[in-house]
């Protein structure tokens, strides 16, 4: 699922210089995000627990919103990208 590929490094950069978050809020995310973690249990098998650095926590009410955070510089890019394409037909 695309919120599992999140980067949470590339989503506090965003958050600091695309939406000018302050470093309290942003050190409080950074913590909350850093308790990410998770296992594989394959039958009665279970791995150790991992710190994840990628994707957001299931479950949380801040998932989506940061999902739309994370992706908003998307529309810029393609944009260029777009004009970039027409230029070289």
């Amino acid at each position: 699922m695309a919120f599992d590929t999140v980067d949470l490094e590339i989503l506090l950069e965003r958050l600091l210089i695309s939406f000018g978050v302050t470093e309290v809020i942003l050190c409080w995310l950074a913590s909350f995000l850093a308790e990410c973690s998770f296992c594989i249990v394959h039958g009665s098998t279970k791995s150790p627990w991992i710190s994840a650095l990628y994707g957001l926590l299931q479950g949380s009410v801040l998932r989506p919103l940061l999902y739309l955070i994370y992706t908003s510089d998307l529309a810029i890019f393609l944009t260029s990208y777009s004009a970039l394409a027409q230029q070289l037909c």
